[in-house]
């Protein structure tokens, strides 16, 4: 735990890929996980609008928690993965970054 699922237009430059290993990082200096247990995958998409525009571009993030977390440890989560991906895409124009952060039950979260 987390999984963190990157959606993202796939024009996005530079390419997304390679912000992942600076999200990674973000997370595990967090000190809220074990390194071996934080997931990340990357999901591009050719069709897509962004208020009503396909030039607008967008990058979001789900972070998945076990819950338990305090609102507060979750929203500093989210800032700070918001701003890797700020640091790392540089100048991407129009596009959104948004983050979401979301608990999973503990009683049915299966590994």
């Amino acid at each position: 735990m987390p999984h963190l699922i990157i959606e993202y237009a796939c024009d996005i430059d530079p390419p997304i890929t390679k912000t992942l290993q600076a999200l990674h990082q973000t997370l595990s200096a967090s000190e809220l996980f074990d390194e071996a247990d934080i997931k990340i995958r990357a999901q591009p998409y050719t069709e897509y609008l962004v208020g009503g525009h396909k030039a607008n571009r967008f990058v979001h993030l789900t972070v998945l928690l076990l819950d338990g977390r305090s609102d507060a440890v979750k929203s500093h989560l989210g800032k700070a993965l918001r701003e890797t991906v700020k640091q790392n895409l540089g100048n991407i124009g129009n596009a959104q970054i948004t983050v979401e952060v979301r608990d999973m039950a503990r009683a049915t979260y299966i590994k």
